[in-house]
């Protein structure tokens, strides 16, 4: 992205009022002042020529009326008379009528006598019978033709058309003139003002307003120019406004990036040049004039094996496919050796989706890489001392596991072997042998469940979370837990209290059944005949709560944060791994322990798994 620099420090490169003469407004109007005028007074000739034409036509037609009835009776009674003279008179005397060109009596179908020429192109011809009357008998006696020309009426309408038309072109032209002239003085001259005073205006100048060479509006009613003059002033007073915020905000950004140390970068794709900021090229070493405009510039320099990987995040970000464009790559420095930079981009697009431009950031992080380089190479160092130290915690597991094996199996060994002994013995008793196989039979019991709680804390298999009934699963587990150990819990009360009934949880039932089981048996063996055990479920937020709580003698407070240790044990033939291997399950259920007990007055042990 190129610096932010603020638009119209300079005056606007603007032509307005350097347009050719053809451009000019007050030409323009004239011209479409004129084309209105003349496409007016056209139609309206037009139809005073149709009017007046009409009228005429009407006229011709009233005077053949006239003829028939005033001229008609007393030609026919000269044909009966056969005066030829009196006809020709009276005919001569109907031709003497406006736009009358010719008349013509047949008899018979053949011309009588006829007055006048019969040229014209234009007519309007009438034919007449004539008729006479005599005893009560009407007598045909022939046909009047009369016949009307409209040559005078068009000669007319055409001297009636220049007459309009001539008239009307000095009107038009002293008109056009005169609004050109008004246009001039009222409009064109101020806005050739207006258009000098925006080409010369700069908006880092505050001082002076827009003001036209004009008399002041008259009682606050400020015309059409009045109001761009004052919508140009508020227009200049915002730009000035966004101009002064703008200038401070270039400002922070040229601060901001100066602190960031950040490179600038910006693609424009159309024109597929790019802006390189000069601290963007410093990054590898260049001057700012030592690299052009051309993307290659960037492309050239990425490292081979980070070239395709990158292209090809930026290619999918252009397309759309990834929000935004963030890499780590490696670009060749000017002394040959190679940058780590951090590259961040953001495509622009139109409103149509288009991508048109792709900005963003180069930050140098070399000295990040290389200090991770050395932290990796730490922590590997570090990973490979623990091993180490968990190889030989392992091995010291291992010597404390035998030991402790041995201690435990010990004694059990040394009660079967003495018992077995006894039994060898022939002057033994029925009863005693039957006592030292008891002996026997308990020793072995204690022994399988020796090893069965080493085993179990040995070989703890992976767990399997899945959606299970938990409300079913604990009450199940105590069920069976008082069937199993009907003489441990002899005057032991045991209770449940479940808030919900089907409450569903992610767990592994065998696991938890395990949990619970171990649980159960500490209490137990905590409390004396008359003491209680309760086993409770409550829901929580998301998470199920399962608490067992006992009224038995307590865990002194020296052991408390360690009960869930191996091997660490209160009671004398303990081997101290149930607390353990609870502690190891829930550690895979991602969840722990808690543990809250006083001497004297009973022990709680809860946890929480996930609820369905």
């Amino acid at each position: 992205m190129p610096t932010l620099t603020i638009p119209f420090a300079d005056p606007l490169p603007s032509t307005v009022g350097q347009a050719s003469p053809r451009r000019r407004l007050a030409p323009q109007a004239v011209f479409y002042t004129l084309l209105f005028s003349s496409v007016v007074t056209f139609m309206a000739t037009a139809f005073q020529l149709y009017m007046e034409f009409a009228r005429d036509k009407h006229a011709i037609d009233a005077r053949l009326e006239q003829i028939e009835h005033s001229h008609l009776h007393s030609i026919a009674l000269s044909l009966w008379s056969m005066d030829h003279d009196q006809i020709r008179t009276q005919l001569e005397g109907v031709e003497a009528l406006p736009d009358i060109e010719y008349l013509e009596i047949d008899a018979n179908g053949m011309p009588v006598i006829s007055v006048g020429a019969d040229q014209g192109r234009d007519r309007i011809s009438r034919v007449f019978s004539l008729t006479y009357g005599y005893r009560d008998q009407q007598i045909d006696l022939g046909t009047l033709r009369v016949v009307a020309s409209l040559d005078n009426v068009y000669s007319r309408l055409y001297d009636r058309v220049l007459v309009i038309f001539g008239s009307q072109a000095v009107k038009t032209f002293l008109v056009a003139t005169f609004m050109l002239l008004l246009f001039q003085w009222l409009v064109v001259r101020h806005l050739g003002h207006l258009s000098r005073f925006v080409r010369d205006k700069r908006l880092d100048d505050a001082s002076g307003n827009l003001s036209l060479n004009r008399a002041p509006a008259k009682d606050d009613k400020p015309d059409e120019l009045d109001d761009v003059v004052n919508a140009f002033n508020d227009m200049c007073a915002v730009l000035q406004e966004s101009y002064d915020r703008l200038a401070q905000s270039e400002e922070r950004f040229n601060l901001a990036m100066k602190g960031a140390n950040d490179g600038l970068w910006d693609w424009d794709l159309e024109a597929d040049a790019v802006y390189f900021s000069p601290r963007w090229k410093d990054m590898l070493g260049y001057a700012d004039h030592e690299l052009t405009d051309d993307p290659r510039e960037w492309q050239d320099r990425l490292h081979p094996d980070d070239r395709r990987r990158v292209l090809r995040d930026l290619d999918r970000h252009i397309a759309g496919e990834l929000a935004q464009f963030k890499s780590v790559h490696r670009l060749c420095h000017k002394d040959g050796s190679y940058r780590w930079i951090l590259s961040r981009g953001q495509t622009l697009r139109d409103a149509g989706g288009r991508p048109y431009r792709v900005v963003g950031t180069h930050v140098d992080v070399t000295a990040q890489k290389e200090t991770e380089a050395r932290l990796a190479e730490a922590t590997r160092r570090l990973q490979a001392e623990q091993e180490k130290r968990v190889q030989a915690e392992r091995f010291a597991c291992v010597g404390e596991i035998s030991a402790s094996i041995a201690h435990e199996i010990r004694n059990p060994l040394s009660s079967i072997v003495n018992s077995l002994e006894l039994l060898t013995d022939p002057g033994l008793g029925d009863e005693d042998r039957a006592s030292v196989a008891d002996i026997v039979n308990a020793e072995t019991q204690r022994l399988h469940r020796i090893l069965e709680e080493f085993l179990n804390f040995a070989r703890l298999k992976p767990t399997e979370l899945a959606p299970h009934d938990l409300t079913g699963v604990l009450r199940e587990t105590v069920e069976t837990f008082t069937r199993s150990n009907e003489a441990a819990v002899a005057g032991v009360e045991i209770q449940t209290t479940f808030h919900e009934e089907g409450i569903h949880a992610h767990f592994d039932p065998d696991q938890i059944r395990q949990v619970a089981w171990n649980l159960l048996t500490n209490a137990v063996q905590a409390v004396s005949e008359g003491g209680r055990v309760s086993v409770a479920i409550t829901p929580a937020d998301g998470e199920v709560r399962v608490t067992v709580r006992d009224t038995g003698r307590g865990i002194p407070a020296e052991m408390q944060d360690c009960v869930t240790r191996p091997f660490v044990t209160g009671r004398e033939n303990g081997t101290g791994l149930g607390l353990s291997i609870v502690a190891r399950i829930l550690a895979q259920h991602g969840s722990e322990l808690e543990v809250d007990s006083q001497e004297g007055l009973g022990t709680q042990m809860a946890f929480e798994i996930k609820r369905v």
